[in-house]
């Protein structure tokens, strides 16, 4: 016996969110049960209707309270209050901007410092601010909370974030997964940063076989 599906295409290149839902889950995932299929499609839904960001944005003093303050209360925002050459603040946005594109269901924006406080010192900086539900709920300080600018990396600064509240998850991740997810990335980008070390020595000794 012939069996017949309906099919809803939408308009050429468009694609639907069913469709979308069930390219994320690997088809039809026929070897799910079926409560399991549904929960991850609840999942995958709620995660698609979060705000979405993905870039570090400049803000202006003017615009702090729109952009920050009521940014929403399902929108956390991590601000940086930084200056244009100052090496912690560069450390810190290199960290940040790469957070950003990963994390994109949190706001993450950079002020300049005087900008957002008047006569803001240098010597506190760089500072992150965190806010969620128009409150500053947390404040960083300076360099030492992420390791100290020799140790500094995305993953430390997410794993920071982590421990005010949920800024680093994926979709699919609690704060456990997250954070096991995160020691594994920066323990790789500690190996993959003494396999480069090791390589510009044995380039520096050839230089003085010659």
């Amino acid at each position: 016996m012939t069996e017949y599906h309906t099919v809803y295409k939408g308009p050429e290149g468009e694609t639907t969110q069913w469709d979308d839902i069930q390219r994320k889950m690997g088809g039809c995932s026929r070897g799910l049960p079926w409560r399991l299929q549904q929960k991850r499609i609840h999942e995958l839904q709620v995660a698609a209707a979060r705000p979405r960001f993905g870039t570090c944005e400049l803000i202006r003093g003017n615009e702090f309270v729109e952009k920050v303050t009521n940014a929403g209360p399902d929108v956390w925002v991590v601000l940086h209050l930084f200056k244009d050459g100052h090496a912690g603040c560069g450390l810190l946005q290199t960290c940040l901007d790469e957070l950003a594109g990963k994390y994109p269901s949190t706001k993450f924006l950079r002020i300049v410092s005087t900008d957002a406080i008047p006569n803001y010192p240098d010597a506190n900086l760089p500072t992150l601010l965190v806010y969620n539900d128009t409150k500053c709920l947390q404040n960083a300080v300076g360099m030492n909370h992420y390791g100290g600018a020799k140790r500094i990396t995305p993953e430390q600064v997410a794993m920071v974030l982590n421990s005010w509240g949920p800024m680093c998850l994926s979709a699919d991740q609690d704060e456990e997964r997250a954070q096991q997810a995160q020691i594994r990335a920066l323990v790789a980008r500690m190996v993959d940063k003494k396999a480069e070390g090791g390589r510009d020595e044995e380039d520096e000794s050839s230089d003085f076989d010659d």
